[in-house]
């Protein structure tokens, strides 16, 4: 039959390794955890990358068809003012005419300029978009960080203790 000295170290070495292995479990699965919030943090904002990338895309190619079209009306004017020009007696460098064709250049000219300005402010969101679906994915898989293994040293000292304690219910310590 065993004394209560060794029942008691026994005990005690089987708490401390038993919490030791509850220890390391919680650690093995917070890590298996974070590390997959981290890989599904970086897939959610790749697929939102890639949305709006499409959006930005089909934006840009809008603006462009728009410019186009004020490019082409801006001509179409100048072809019909020069040829109602022409079929009345006027050519394109008389003062009225050249007005009017003056003026429709000048039109064109700030339609482009406003599907220039258009593009530029549509690549700003863009970027601030994109700075900000990656701040999205860091503030996630910050929100959930790993979990440090527990220390074998504590083990070995919570051992080390209970056999001490042992030792001294047995007098291995009397001089």
């Amino acid at each position: 039959m065993c004394d209560p000295a060794s029942i008691g170290l026994a005990i005690s070495a089987a708490s401390s390794v038993g919490g030791f292995a509850a220890q390391q479990q919680k650690a093995n699965a917070v890590n298996a955890a974070s590390k997959q919030n981290a890989i599904n943090a970086s897939v959610a904002a790749s697929n939102a990358y890639a949305d709006e990338g499409r959006k930005f895309i089909y934006n840009m190619r809008e603006t462009q068809q728009q410019g186009y079209g004020a490019t082409m009306k801006g001509r179409e004017a100048q072809g019909i003012g020069a040829a109602s020009g022409g079929a009345s007696g006027f050519d394109a460098s008389s003062l009225s005419i050249g007005d009017i064709m003056s003026n429709e250049a000048q039109r064109t000219a700030a339609n482009l300029d406003n599907v220039q300005t258009k593009q530029d402010d549509r690549k700003a969101a863009l970027r601030s978009t994109m700075t900000g679906i990656e701040a999205q994915a860091q503030g996630r898989i910050n929100a959930m960080p790993g979990m440090e293994d527990p220390s074998p040293l504590g083990l070995a000292i919570n051992l080390a203790g209970a056999t001490a304690t042992y030792g001294e219910k047995k007098g291995w310590f009397k001089e």
